[in-house]
C-alpha cells in the first residue's frame, strides 16, 4: 500500500504546505516570509500543468531548499519549480545566482544573450572584453546565437568574462543531461544557457554559503537530480524513475548521514593546500578540532579526517573554501 499523498488543486497544496510551515520558517532568511513562499508555490502549481503531476512531498522539499538558499520561486525568476516525471526539482535561475553574488558585497556579475543582427565582439587574452549592441532581433528566441556572463571582484581591475555560442551550450547539455527531453532547458533554453556561462564565471568569484548551496542545486538539476537540506547545507540526491513517496525529513540526521559516498579528493586536496599555505600554516589536527566543534554541520561531527568529511558532505567544505578568509579568522579564534 502506497503512502503517497496527492493534491488536486492549489488550495489543497497550500493546506499541505501550511502543515509544514515550521520547516519552511526555519529555513528562511529574515527578509522572506513563509506565507509568501507558499503563495508563490501555489502560483507555480496553478500555471504549470506538469507540476500538478508531482508529489506534494517533492514540492515541499523543493520549497524548503529554495527557502534555505533565500530564493523565491516562479515569477521573480530567482528560481523555478521544475517537474521531472512526478518529482519537483528546485532549479536556481540566473537572476537568483546574480543576486546571491551581489548580496555578498564582495563582487558583482551580470549575463547577456546575443541574437542574430546584434553587434557582438568578444576577445580573450590578457585583456579580455566583450561588446554587445542589441539589434532588430534582440529577444527573439529563434535568433539566439551566443550567451555571455561577466563578473568582477570588488577592487579588481579586470572582469572575468565567459562567452559561449549556442552550439557549445547544446553540446554541454547533451553531455550531462540524464533525463532527455524532460530537461528543463527544452522549455527555457535562454535561461538555461545564460546560467551555464554564469556558473563558469562564479568559479572565480567569492562565495557565500547561500551561493554555494545554489550552485550545488544548479549542478544537481543539470544531472536531473533533486536536492535536500542537511543541517543548513544543500546536498544532491539522485532521482529515481518513480515519484517521491515519503514526506521529506527535516530532522538533524537526514539521508546524507545514512551512508558515506566516495570522498571528493579534489576538495580534500584544496583544503589541505589552503591549510599549509596559510601564514602561519594551520595544522590539520587544529582544523579538524575546529570543524567538529564550530565549523561543520552536525552530520560530520564524528569525522576523524578531511577525507571522511568530504565523503559525508563535500558541499560544506566547498562552502568554507568559498569564504576561506573568514574561516581562517574563526579557526585562529
Amino acid at each position: 500500500m502506497s503512502n503517497e499523498l496527492t493534491v488536486s488543486n492549489a488550495k489543497q497544496l497550500g493546506d499541505y504546505l501550511g502543515k509544514s510551515r515550521t520547516a519552511i520558517v526555519n529555513a528562511l532568511p529574515s527578509h522572506l516570509k513563509a506565507d509568501r513562499m507558499i503563495r508563490l508555490a501555489q502560483t507555480c502549481y496553478s500555471t504549470n500543468a506538469e507540476l500538478k503531476k508531482c508529489t506534494p512531498q517533492s514540492i515541499l522539499s523543493s520549497l524548503v531548499v529554495a527557502a534555505q538558499i533565500g530564493l523565491e520561486p516562479g515569477v521573480t525568476g530567482q528560481c523555478y519549480l521544475i517537474p521531472y516525471k512526478g518529482t519537483c526539482t528546485m532549479v536556481p535561475g540566473w537572476q537568483g545566482l546574480v543576486g546571491l553574488l551581489n548580496n555578498t558585497g564582495r563582487a558583482t556579475a551580470w549575463t547577456g544573450a546575443v541574437f542574430e543582427g546584434d553587434v557582438w565582439e568578444f576577445e580573450l587574452g590578457s585583456r579580455p572584453k566583450c561588446r554587445h549592441l542589441p539589434g532588430p532581433n534582440y529577444g527573439d528566441p529563434d535568433s539566439l546565437t551566443w550567451v555571455y556572463a561577466c563578473g568582477k571582484v570588488n577592487g579588481s581591475e579586470q572582469e572575468v568574462i565567459e562567452a559561449w555560442p549556442v552550439s557549445r551550450v547544446i553540446k554541454h547539455r547533451d553531455r550531462y543531461n540524464k533525463v532527455g527531453q524532460r530537461h528543463y532547458s527544452y522549455a527555457n533554453f535562454e535561461m538555461y544557457a545564460r546560467k551555464v556561462v554564469l556558473l563558469q564565471v562564479l568559479k572565480y568569484m567569492p562565495r557565500s554559503i547561500e551561493l554555494n548551496n545554489a550552485i550545488v542545486a544548479a549542478d544537481a538539476s543539470e544531472m536531473g537530480h533533486t536536492t535536500m537540506v542537511d543541517n543548513g547545507v544543500v546536498i544532491e540526491m539522485e532521482t529515481g524513475d518513480g515519484p517521491v513517496t515519503d514526506a521529506p525529513s527535516f530532522q538533524s540526521a537526514p539521508v546524507a548521514t545514512a551512508s558515506k559516498s566516495k570522498p571528493d579528493t579534489d576538495i580534500t586536496k584544496t583544503v589541505i593546500r589552503l591549510l599549509a599555505s596559510s601564514k602561519p600554516p594551520i595544522q590539520v589536527e587544529t582544523f579538524l578540532g575546529w570543524w567538529r566543534t564550530v565549523g561543520g554541520p552536525e552530520s560530520t561531527a564524528n569525522a576523524k579526517t578531511i577525507d571522511e568529511i568530504a565523503s559525508i558532505s563535500s558541499q560544506s567544505l566547498e562552502a568554507m573554501v568559498g569564504d576561506w578568509e573568514n574561516a581562517v579568522k574563526s579557526i585562529r579564534g
